[in-house]
């Protein structure tokens, strides 16, 4: 192979870059006679690289690579994501771990997002998201916290003091609208026994949170009353004033003692903190 043509090559895998630039680039590969089917064989080449070097990423989001690799698109995420991201600091020691995998998830719901409803695999960005919530929801550090009621206080204590308590969400606690059944679309992919035809239905909203006694991400259905209490909490409104606000946006027909179910059940799930004191 003349040492022009390896000198091309190795600039096209080195230099994501390199195939776009308009003069010197263009010029040194029509010298080395390159064609367009050339020049595609070397990005996708350059493609299976960068996929060989992210293999160790993939732990953390296995249903998405297994819905990519479903669809048999994952050369062409990875050759485009390559044209995006240099591969030198990769190979310099500059990133980290997880410098690589968040930069490697953005791409992925950047890409996933840009096409909007035309993309032919619309499941995929729900079912990233889906694994980066569980993802980050691991990574909240835990912070020293007032000491919560426990459930039996609370059940004995009387209305007009329960009012008085401070509520705040869990530190942890995330919240995401999804359109697919992402949790059962995890399963089937790791069964491999995904279904053809999987529907589009109606939004519903998952909780994310740290369960501390389990060690491990929970993920709970939240219905729409619950995403709206859970929205006016801010770690300094009582449970008065959660209440107050709650029946002012919408939640009027309710009498206030019938809210302190939804207090009770959340803090029991963890997904809210009761405190006598300001957290």
């Amino acid at each position: 192979m003349p040492q022009a043509v390896e000198t091309i090559i190795a600039r096209c895998l080195i230099e994501p870059g390199f195939l776009g630039k308009p003069r010197a680039a263009n010029e040194s590969l029509a010298q080395a006679d390159f064609g367009p089917a050339d020049l595609e064989k070397i990005r996708r080449f350059a493609g299976f690289i960068c996929k060989v070097k992210h293999n160790h990423l993939w732990g953390l989001f296995p249903a998405t690579r297994r819905l990519i690799c479903h669809y048999g698109i994952e050369l062409d995420i990875f050759t485009k994501y390559r044209l995006e991201h240099d591969p030198r600091a990769f190979n310099a020691g500059i990133e980290s771990v997880d410098d690589r995998l968040i930069s490697f998830i953005n791409f992925l719901d950047a890409h996933f997002s840009s096409h909007g409803s035309s993309y032919p695999y619309p499941m995929l960005l729900e079912v990233l998201r889906h694994e980066r919530f569980i993802w980050e929801t691991r990574l909240v550090p835990i912070a020293p916290a007032v000491q919560p009621m426990s459930s039996d206080d609370l059940q004995a204590s009387r209305w007009i003091d329960f009012q008085r308590l401070v509520v705040g969400l869990d530190p942890s606690l995330r919240l995401f609208g999804f359109h697919y059944d992402v949790q059962s679309i995890a399963a089937q992919l790791e069964e491999a026994n995904l279904e053809d035809e999987i529907p589009r239905g109606s939004e519903r909203v998952l909780a994310y949170y740290f369960d501390r006694h389990s060690d491990a991400v929970r993920v709970v259905e939240v219905d729409p009353i619950t995403t709206q209490l859970l929205s006016l909490i801010n770690g300094k409104r009582s449970v008065r004033r959660v209440i107050f606000a709650s029946r002012v946006l919408g939640l009027g027909h309710a009498r206030p003692v019938e809210f302190r179910e939804f207090f009770e059940d959340a803090h029991r799930f963890g997904l809210i903190k009761l405190s006598p004191e300001r957290m």
